[in-house]
């Protein structure tokens, strides 16, 4: 039982201690040490985990999750953007997405259109033209691969 004591007094001037070092002020520390584990616990997942590696592995995780329960939300999130507003970054990020699914024609007539007015001759659109056709050449040479 006084490893556990000494354990949770340990843990208690960890975070204290950080909450001082990174100048999170006095309630933080009042609160750690009032309540030992409440005070430890809301401040790791308040101050501590909103910005650290495992917090960004997390919301990784879970894109990938959500991917896989729905593919083409993404899709059909560019295309509803598109539809409601048809800017040239709308049709850009549209056509990133179709390019993405391996629809290189539509990717393609997507990105021809944002070729207007002052972005006629854009360098950034023309380079992802270009890198479009190129992708759409590599899959033409290996039509299988995923």
């Amino acid at each position: 039982m006084r490893v556990l004591y000494v354990l949770m007094a340990v843990i208690q001037f960890s975070f204290a201690f950080h909450a001082v070092k990174t100048g999170r002020g006095c309630m933080w520390v009042t609160l750690i040490l009032v309540f030992p584990v409440l005070g430890c616990l809301a401040y790791y997942f308040m101050e501590v985990f909103p910005n650290s590696s495992e917090e960004r592995i997390l919301r990784r995780r879970m894109r990938a999750f959500a991917k896989s329960m729905s593919p083409d939300a993404e899709l059909h999130k560019r295309a509803q953007e598109l539809a409601i507003n048809p800017s040239i970054d709308n049709r850009c990020k549209l056509a990133e997405e179709l390019a993405g699914r391996r629809k290189f024609d539509d990717a393609l007539r997507l990105y021809e259109t944002c070729l207007e007015g002052p972005y006629a001759k854009d360098k950034t659109l023309l380079k992802r033209i270009e890198d479009t056709r190129a992708a759409k050449l590599a899959a033409m040479e290996q039509p299988f691969a995923a």
